[in-house]
């Protein structure tokens, strides 16, 4: 019998449990189920989740494994630093929580192994993954072969998806070198930004990276040349040191002879003069050898925190924009150290020469790029020099060439080359993964070389600044994300296991990014109006904050309407800027006009977007409450000056006199190993309101959520809130008004409104949020309203046409990309291997019977902005006047029904169409007359990533949407010696509106006394918590008392009397009685406020708890009558 009460007991849980998940009082996380985790033999067709690079020559197993609950990374203690990682990641990018472990693992772990007896199968970089039976297997010859192949569990694991298929696979790299070029040089790539490339680097198995930069010099004969950009001694071995955890190699570069100003122009010493004894900042004085002293000093000095084995010393463009004979010296040097018959070209080599002595003598290896390999008459270049090659220019030594002579080359092709302002270089992924006959071999200038070659080490992309306002550095992060990806796919599988780059992108997009980036805070503020009291020498604000789409902050003083900026320098005659970034230190910032932030760079690749790059700031969080404010284009910081501050650009200021320098308490932009608590603000938000909607395009069947975000002070609690929304005609929203209590300081509740039109256009949308305490704020958002409903689009080739297409492994663009239904793809005119000249056109079919289309919509290219369509002429036919789209002549199409030119813009164009023309199937026809030039001044090619047809659609009605549960709400504490009335008084205002008629004398008379002595209660100033709580609870324990006159039976016996009494105490619905009242002291909280919504749930379960008590009551009596039978 003791089960068979278990039994009920457990029912009893369960029913509760289901019904407080029901409540939604709490919410499991989505997991696998325990009995699911491990290996499964039985058979499946699950796919495996394919990585970047590629696992080709995968090995099917029996059955699957599926990570689940209970599951491990398991390692010995040489691992251990990798299971964590490992485990951490799952954790984070799954809902199952995986732990790492030492010992035994089992077939629901993942095992990390070491092994050295695979170095000969492996390498130091592969690994195999082995999964069965006996769990999922990691194994790698080295350490880094093993975190190798975590990046690709990881990858797999982390796409929604976590059941694989068993199997085997090994894979190792194709090339030794893989990785990229990133010049942070001039201008500064902040330490965030190199750790976020570094950890992507680290998931695609990239290995190397050539850093163009600058170690702050710190020796007597370098001191100098400490201008901005630099990094500290302890910058670098940061991330040297983080790096050569994923087993990336960080190369050093001082580029030299050539392109060297950052270095010398404070050194007019060691500058080249040309003969008329003019210095060049960029050319360094090779006849000089305090010059070339100095050279070896930077060495030195780098030597000091990098721990590679190379150098890479640049040797490119010495005479760039000028010429050997503009320097007589040079030709004089050559002679005097290399003999009769020497050239410059020898005095430039033996320079190669002597850097490489010196490298090698402290073990390193020299890298030069290959334009520095010139012709000579007595010099020749060591054979033991790696060179990346980058440039084929006339007569220069072909990259067969140089392999044949058994040097080792880096393919550095300009293909692979990425500028922030040379709109030419930019890697075009999707054109080198669709030319089947590209590999690493695939040099510049069309020449090729067998890709087996041993001396080929490998290939990389580059990343150069050059006119660097015309990008911000998250900006790069953004647009070189998939060249990174695709390099790491053909240095490392060297395959194309992708029938073309839209396979490729998909599996890209469905990794997405490593761990570590997903959760760095690009934002640490929301958008809003603050106070930030360090900036008053610029501004007294307050300042509204706006996000912009690449993770910084446009900041407007609101008193001047005007915006932060980091735009100019001070000092006539100093150098104030590098690459049209103010990298002066002490250089203060100012106020100038707000610029527009929804431009993207692609749209606007030129310089105006460097007006708006201007006004960006990137605000870091000190994890402490205070925040540090950096130009986005600098990153220096801002900060108060001391007036102490010691750095070269500094001196020169001091040395004009005057207020050049900034004297103390002036905000100005300093290096962040000059600063600390004076680069420190405190940003203190103001009562603030935010609009976001979830689509700017509205449809009257598809209206749009608006969700406001009304935050209270920094320093305050809002008191309540109405939030009520301002519409123009045509426009309809629901609810009327939203009222949010009370929110705590610094918190942010939200109100949800949805939106719809009943017309066409764009209208802007207010939504006003009045708090009781007085404070106001406005949010507004602007919507495209359009009553268009899109008809579906053609499917089959023989429902469009065009006029030129360009499909082929140049690029594929086929014509069918405008009716697919994805922004990411489009048609494109032909361009290879030249473009067809304008004007273009795309036909298709469309319509229903008995409708008339009223609309087309056009949406240009979203990647770049290249062919988009200007001037245009729309045709529209029956589709009965010829047997395909394609058939169509020139004299059937007619003239057109409308003509006009669309905006140069990313969005979704409407051209609206005439009543006149035919109703049912037609065809369609764009043409376009004229393009806007890109920017590189081409308008030839039309590009078009999607073409529709709409019909008009009709009102529909409108419901509201649910408003959010989880707000926050201030809660109110009485303080110590004070008497809260507030639940008394709520409680008599209910109460008060009750008659007497409704109700029988004998219950209505006491509670007619209780409501007496609670209003007297109410009115004393006198009385104490216990009063107060006592009447309050007398009150309402008279008002659940009451029984209504309807209700009321007649007694005959004093058992009726009973059920009267009894029925009396259950509450009515809606009555207070369904309230019951809190008792406590004088210091215990108020917890009204903070119940929120579960009022409902906790009646759910308490009557779920009276439920399981008679249940139990009745088994009991069950159980005991069948115990009585058997006796």
């Amino acid at each position: 019998m003791k089960q068979l009460r278990f039994k009920a007991r457990g029912l009893c849980a369960l029913i509760a449990a289901a019904t407080m998940a029901f409540a939604g009082l709490a919410t499991a996380p989505a997991m696998a189920e325990d009995g699911a985790a491990g290996w499964n033999a039985a058979a499946s067709t699950v796919e495996r989740p394919q990585t970047v690079p590629s696992l080709d020559g995968w090995t099917q197993g029996d059955g699957t494994w599926t990570l689940g609950e209970g599951a491990h990374v398991v390692a010995a203690d040489a691992l251990a630093h990798r299971a964590q990682a490992l485990a951490q990641e799952l954790s984070a990018f799954t809902d199952v929580d995986v732990a790492a472990a030492g010992g035994a693992a089992t077939d629901k772990d993942i095992e990390l192994v070491a092994d050295a007896a695979q170095q000969s199968k492996l390498g130091a970089e592969g690994f195999t993954l082995r999964i069965g039976k006996d769990g999922f297997k990691v194994i790698g010859a080295s350490d880094i072969g093993v975190f190798y192949g975590t990046r690709a569990v990881s990858q797999m694991l982390r796409q929604g998806v976590l059941t694989i298929p068993a199997g085997e696979v090994t894979s190792k790299p194709k090339y030794a070198e893989r990785g990229a070029t990133l010049c942070a040089c001039q201008i500064n790539m902040s330490t965030d930004w190199i750790n976020r490339f570094l950890e992507d680097m680290a998931d695609l198995r990239l290995n190397t990276v050539l850093m163009e930069m600058k170690l702050k010099p710190e020796e007597a004969n370098t001191s100098k040349a400490a201008t901005w950009s630099y990094y500290t001694r302890d910058d670098v071995k940061a991330f040297v040191q983080k790096a050569r955890s994923y087993g990336i190699d960080v190369i050093p570069e001082i580029n030299s002879p050539g392109h060297m100003n950052i270095w010398l122009e404070n050194y007019p010493e060691y500058q080249l003069a040309d003969r008329n004894g003019n210095k060049s900042a960029d050319r360094l004085d090779i006849t000089n050898p305090d010059a070339v002293r100095f050279y070896e000093t930077l060495i030195d000095e780098y030597d000091g925190v990098f721990d590679t084995d190379y150098w890479h010393m640049g040797a490119d463009e010495y005479m760039i924009a000028s010429s050997y004979a503009n320097y007589p010296k040079l030709q004089q040097y050559a002679v005097d150290t290399y003999g009769a018959g020497a050239t410059p070209n020898d005095a430039f080599t033996g320079f190669i020469n002597h850097i490489n002595d010196y490298v090698k003598a402290k073990g390193k290896h020299l890298r030069i790029w290959n334009d520095g390999i010139v012709t000579t008459k007595n010099v020749t270049l060591d054979k033991d020099i790696i060179v990346e090659y980058w440039y084929s220019a006339a007569g220069a030594r072909s990259p067969q060439d140089l392999l044949d002579s058994g040097s080792d080359v880096v393919n550095a092709s300009q293909r692979l080359y990425w500028s922030r302002s040379a709109t030419g270089y930019s890697v075009n992924s999707a054109a080198l993964y669709n030319d089947a006959n590209w590999n690493v071999g695939s040099f510049d200038g069309g020449r090729q070389v067998d890709p087996n070659n041993p001396h080929l080490l490998g290939a990389k992309v580059s990343i150069w600044p050059d006119t660097s306002d015309w990008m911000t550095e998250n900006e790069v992060e953004q647009q070189i994300s998939d060249s990174l990806r695709f390099i790491a796919q053909m240095t490392w599988s060297a395959s194309r296991p992708w029938a073309d780059w839209n396979g490729m992108k998909s599996t890209i997009d469905a990794i997405g990014k490593p761990l570590a980036n997903r959760q760095y805070v690009y934002q640490p503020l929301r958008a809003g109006t603050y106070d930030i009291p360090k900036l008053s020498s610029v501004a007294a604000g307050p300042w509204t904050l706006t996000a912009t789409s690449d993770g910084y902050y446009q900041m407007r003083d609101d008193a001047s309407g005007q915006c932060l900026v980091m735009d100019s320098g001070i000092g006539d005659g100093l150098i104030q800027k590098h690459l049209n970034v103010v990298t002066q230190v002490g250089a203060r910032p100012g106020l100038a006009a707000c610029q527009d932030m929804g431009v993207s760079w692609a749209s606007e690749r030129n310089a105006r977007h460097g007006t708006r790059n201007v006004q960006k700031w990137q605000i870091r969080a000190d994890g402490k409450g205070r925040f540090s404010l950096a130009p986005a284009l600098t990153q220096q910081r801002l900060a108060v000056a001391t007036g102490k501050e010691s750095h070269i650009d500094l001196d020169q200021m001091r040395a004009l006199g005057g207020d050049v320098a900034p004297k103390a308490g002036v905000v100005a932009q300093f290096p962040a190993d000059l600063v600390s608590d004076n680069a420190l603000f405190d940003i203190v938000g103001r009562f603030d309101v935010q609009a976001t909607a979830s689509s700017r395009e509205v449809r009257p069947s598809a209206p749009v959520d608006v969700t406001v975000e009304v935050t209270a002070a920094g320093d305050a609690a809002s008191g309540d809130v109405t939030v009520t929304p301002e519409l123009p005609e045509g426009w309809k929203v629901m609810p009327d008004h939203v009222d949010l209590k009370s929110i705590p300081a610094g918190k942010t509740a939200r109100a949800i409104f949805r939106v719809a039109n009943t017309k066409d256009g764009i209208a802007e949308l207010s939504f006003t949020a009045k708090s009781k305490t007085g404070a106001t704020g406005v949010a507004k958002v602007t919507l495209d309203g359009s009553t268009a409903q899109p008809l579906p689009a053609p499917v089959d080739a023989s429902e469009y046409a065009a006029d030129s297409v360009q499909d082929d492994a140049a690029e594929h663009a086929p014509i069918g990309n405008a009716f697919d239904g994805d922004l990411a793809t489009f048609w494109h005119t032909k361009w290879n291997p030249a473009n067809d000249p304008v004007p273009h056109w795309i036909a298709f079919k469309t319509g229903e019977d008995g409708r008339r289309i009223a609309s087309i919509d056009m949406t240009a290219r979203q990647d770049k902005m290249q062919g988009i369509a200007k001037d245009y002429e729309i045709y529209v036919v029956s589709a009965d006047t010829a047997v395909s789209v394609g058939a169509m002549t020139d004299a059937q199409w007619g003239a057109p029904v409308a003509k006009g030119a669309f905006e140069r813009s990313e969005s979704r164009q409407t051209v609206a169409l005439p009543d006149s023309i035919p109703e049912g199937k037609v065809y369609v026809k764009l043409k376009v007359l004229s393009n806007y030039p890109d920017s590189l001044g081409l308008d030839a090619y039309t590009s078009i990533a999607e073409l529709h047809a709409n019909v008009t659609e009709a009102a529909q009605d409108l419901t509201a949407p649910d408003q959010p549960t989880d707000n926050p709400v201030e809660q109110v504490t009485p303080q110590p010696g004070t008497v809260d009335k507030d639940a008394l008084r709520a409680e008599v205002d209910s109460a008060g509106g009750l008659e007497a008629v409704g109700y029988t004398a004998k219950t209505w008379t006491p509670f007619a006394a209780a409501l007496s002595d609670a209003r007297g209660v109410l009115d004393d100033a006198k009385a104490d918590q216990k009063t107060v709580d006592a009447v309050l609870a007398k009150l309402v324990a008279a008002r659940q008392a009451l029984v209504e006159v309807e209700a009321a039976k007649p007694t005959t016996d004093d058992k009726s009397g009973k059920d009267d009494a009894a029925a009396a105490a259950q509450p009515a619905p809606g009555d207070a009685g369904d309230k019951p009242a809190e008792t406590r002291s004088s210091d215990t909280p108020d917890q009204s406020a903070v119940v929120g919504n579960t009022g409902s749930s906790v009646s759910v379960i308490g009557l779920v708890a009276v439920i399981c008590a008679i249940l139990a009551t009745v088994i009991v009596l069950v159980v005991r009558h069948i115990r009585d039978m058997d006796e």
